[in-house]
């Protein structure tokens, strides 16, 4: 808790991971830009606790990651 205005806000981004997609039985063919958006997830979740000074209040929320629907295949792009 902390006396004075406080207030939240949302923004909006898009990343576009680009990778060389293939099939799935074949991972070393590929670059796969799943693995990539994941690393950038996972870098993105440490903003918070790395780089803003801890007496600040902060949030970052990545809620959405989309990488395609079909299961057996590296896709070329996110």
């Amino acid at each position: 808790m902390r006396s004075g205005p406080a207030a939240g806000r949302r923004d909006a981004f898009t990343i576009t991971v680009e990778g060389r997609g293939g099939h799935g039985a074949r991972p070393h063919e590929t670059v796969d830009p799943v693995v990539v958006g994941a690393q950038i997830v996972m870098a993105m979740q440490t903003l918070v606790s790395r780089e803003v000074d801890p007496t600040v209040p902060a949030v970052v929320t990545l809620a959405t990651f989309n990488a395609g629907n079909v299961s057996n295949v590296i896709l070329t792009a996110l």
